[in-house]
């Protein structure tokens, strides 16, 4: 008879920390991509609502506190429907060091002159 050879360990129970975080701060798009699963999910959920402030910061230590390496402030919206984008972004990027970095990812058309500099002004690593 032919021996199975030691058991394998059990996984550790707790998770690695994630080196990625992505932040949906505010609800929907104003664009209709043909690519974007946005308006293609079975919940609708109204569009323009805004993570709070309280809930926001507490992420965003909770992230800090766990070493998170680089955060999108993006997920399945527009992110500059926040016109506090430009302050969530400093929130983050001035209590970061390099490698750590904050990015977005937007189709630009809501890309005004005062939200260009606020995110110029912020930290923003990537847009």
């Amino acid at each position: 008879m032919k021996t199975a050879g030691p058991l394998p360990q059990p996984a550790s129970r707790i998770a690695p920390s994630p080196d990625h975080v992505m932040i949906q701060t505010v609800t929907g798009c104003n664009a209709n991509c043909i690519f974007c699963p946005n308006r293609k999910t079975a919940l609708h959920i109204r569009q323009g609502l805004r993570m709070s402030w309280d809930l926001y910061r507490s992420l965003v230590d909770q992230c800090l506190d766990l070493g998170v390496r680089r955060y999108t402030l993006y997920l399945m919206n527009e992110p500059m429907l926040d016109r506090e984008l430009p302050q969530r972004v400093a929130c983050i990027s001035r209590r970061i060091r390099k490698p750590q970095s904050v990015k977005t990812n937007s189709h630009g058309g809501l890309l005004t002159m005062q939200m260009a500099q606020g995110l110029l002004d912020s930290g923003l690593g990537k847009l």
